[in-house]
C-alpha cells in the first residue's frame, strides 16, 4: 500500500501541517501517524520518504527517533538536504490492532522564525513524501 498526499493526510494524527506542494512538514518536536494495518503476516515493512530541515550555517543536523506503539525503533541523525528512505521491519507482536500509532520525535526541531528565515513559528524536523506498507 502507498500512501501519497490526501491518502497520507488522512493518517496524520498530531503534529503535522497540511499537504504542502507534495510533502506535510513535521511542525513540533513530536508528530504522529495511526496507520491502518490489513495485513498480519508475520512481519510488514514500513518505509518513509522524508527530508530533513536544515539551514547551512544555522542548522546542521536534525535528529529522528521512531516509536511504534511505544515501543523505540529507530533513530538516526540526518546532515544532508535530500530525500532519505527510512525502513522499519515491524514484527507481528506489534500487529495486534488493525492499526500501529507511530511516533515521531524531533529532539532539535527549529522554527524559521528563530533562525531569522521567515515568520514561520513551526517548529520544522522533517517533510514526509510518502508511506509505504510491503
Amino acid at each position: 500500500m502507498n500512501l501519497l498526499n490526501k491518502d497520507l493526510g488522512n493518517c496524520l494524527h498530531n503534529g503535522w501541517s497540511s499537504l504542502e506542494s507534495n510533502f506535510f512538514w513535521s511542525e513540533s518536536r513530536y508528530a504522529s501517524i495511526i496507520l491502518p494495518i490489513k495485513s498480519k503476516k508475520k512481519k510488514i515493512g514500513i518505509q518513509f520518504i522524508v527530508e530533513p530541515f536544515l539551514q547551512p550555517g544555522k542548522v546542521f543536523e536534525q535528529n529522528l527517533e521512531l516509536f511504534i506503539n511505544g515501543i523505540y525503533c529507530y533513530g538516526k541523525s540526518f546532515n544532508k538536504v535530500e530525500q532519505e528512505i527510512i525502513f522499519l521491519e515491524v514484527d507481528s507482536s506489534l500487529l495486534f490492532s488493525s492499526s500501529l500509532k507511530i511516533d515521531f520525535i524531533f529532539p532539535n526541531s527549529v522554527s524559521p522564525a528563530l533562525l531569522g528565515l521567515s515568520n514561520d513559528e513551526r517548529r520544522l524536523g522533517f517533510k514526509l513524501f510518502e508511506i509505504n506498507i510491503i
